[in-house]
Formats: structure tokens, sequence, C-alpha cells
């Protein structure tokens, strides 16, 4: 029976370009039409984007399984397999490399817009107008949909096309870079990295579910700061951009060690990124 692995490896990308294409054309078209006819749900502040962002998503899931039925592909079966080639220890690792080293960047990055146009720090730092229940929805959208969905257009469709033409880190890099160019610039550093680290988990164990579960894990830890950051503003415990400057700073030191002992656990210990190394069972 064909594994829901080798069904993303025989997508063909102009077919999956153009499944991706409509159904964000047809997601957006549905968010507006919901965003007419429940006036009242869309006016809880930040939730548009979040039916946005969720509704093609949902989308993408929904055409794929369909095809999994109609040929009768186990996708649950690399799922009970998922720990055969890579430990529960390796994923944490990987998605907290990432965390700790995206909060590097974003320190990194607001030491750059304080240095060189301090004016518009408070800017990049001043708290979205967001509701909980939108911060909320789209905790779910992150941690359920969005893994799911992106795992499938870049790392089963897009890196899985590129690596039929590249070698494993030109398809790797060249995957990463596209995924982070749909994320906000702020993160493209961040996204990109996570990116990499998705698609070498996803080349190494040959599991989807693999690099599905270390996207579900770093999206539920980063949307838990959101909403630990919106119930602290609310508190009033933080209250300006100066208290989220601070707060950065102080997150930036630990995340430097933090970073450091996972890049020595998964390069050097694990040897994670050495492509040419199988990971042991």
């Amino acid at each position: 029976m064909q594994t829901l692995e080798e069904f993303l490896q025989q997508y063909h990308l102009r077919r999956a370009l153009i499944v991706f294409i409509s159904v964000q054309l047809i997601g957006s078209g549905l968010a507006l039409g919901l965003a007419k006819s429940a006036p009242g749900l869309t006016a809880i502040p930040g939730i548009g984007i979040e039916i946005l962002r969720g509704i093609p998503a949902l989308l993408i899931i929904f055409v794929v399984w369909f095809e999994l039925v109609a040929k009768k592909i186990n996708a649950t079966q690399s799922l009970v397999q998922i720990f055969q080639r890579i430990t529960r220890v390796d994923i944490a690792a990987i998605a907290l490399f990432n965390l700790a080293f995206g909060i590097c960047s974003i320190v990194a990055i607001l030491l750059a817009i304080q240095l060189l146009s301090p004016g518009s720090l408070t800017e990049t730092l001043e708290p979205k107008q967001l509701s909980l229940f939108a911060l909320l929805i789209g905790a779910a959208t992150s941690t359920i949909l969005a893994p799911i969905s992106e795992e499938i257009v870049f790392r089963g469709w897009l890196f899985n096309a590129l690596k039929r033409r590249l070698n494993p880190w030109p398809a790797i890099i060249s995957s990463s870079l596209v995924f982070a160019a749909i994320h906000p610039p702020l993160s493209f550093v961040t996204t990109f990295l996570f990116g990499t680290c998705a698609a070498i988990v996803y080349f190494k164990t040959s599991n989807l579910w693999a690099s599905i579960l270390v996207h579900a894990l770093n999206n539920m830890l980063i949307s838990t700061q959101s909403v630990a950051e919106h119930i602290l503003i609310q508190a009033g415990l933080v209250n300006d951009s100066n208290n989220l400057m601070q707060m950065a700073f102080m997150l930036g030191i630990p995340s430097i060690l933090a970073t450091l002992w996972l890049g020595h656990y998964l390069v050097i210990k694990k040897r994670f990124f050495n492509l040419l190394v199988s990971l042991s069972p």
C-alpha cells in the first residue's frame, strides 16, 4: 500500500501549484464572504486575519485528505512509525533550538532598529490591538492547521519537487527561502531557519508527520508566548514598548546559551545537520 510520503513525492509541482493558488483564492473568497455574512464575528479585533489564514489551510488539508481517501492511502501509518528514526528528545531539541535562535535573531533585529532608526522602535514594538479570543483562534490555527497544511505544501510538495532536480542542501535552502518569503518580513530569518530544520527532519526521517510535529511544537511555543504577553498587558504588568524591549533582552542571554547548548547537541553530538549521516532507530 502506498504511503503518505510516497503519494506526496509523486505529486507534480505544476499540479501542486495549481492546487495551492486555487485554494488561496477560494479560501480568501470564503473568508470575505464570512466577513460580510457575520459582521459581528469579524468585528472582534484580530479575528479577520485568523479567518484568512485558517480557511485556506483547512482547504489544503481537505483536498489532500480527499485524494488520500480516493486512493485508499493510510496517512496514519507513518504517524505510528514517527519515532522509528527520530526520538522525542531530537524533536524537542530541534523545536527549542529554532525558538531560542529565533529570540536571538529578534533581539538582534531590535538592536539594529534602535541603532539605525530609534524612532521606529516604538512602532515596531507597539502591542497589537488583538482580543484574547482572536489570539486563541490564532493559536489553534498555528498549532493544528498551519503545521499540517504548510508541511504538505513546502516539504511534501515543494521540497520533494526540488529534490528531484537538485542535491539535498540546495533543495532545503530553496524551499526554506520560499517558505520564509510568505511570512512577515520581520520574522524572515527565524522562519527560514525553521524551514531549514523542518526540511532536514523530513529528509532524514522520510516522515512528514515528524516535520509536522516539530512545526506544531514550535508554533505552540510561539502562540503561548503571544497569549501570555496579551495577558500581561491586560493585567498592566507590561504597558509600553520599553517593557517589551526589556523582556526581549532578558530572554536574549538565556536564549544565546540555549542555542549554543542545543546546537552542540544537534550538530556535534547527533550530527543532525550532516545529511550524509543517517539517524539510527
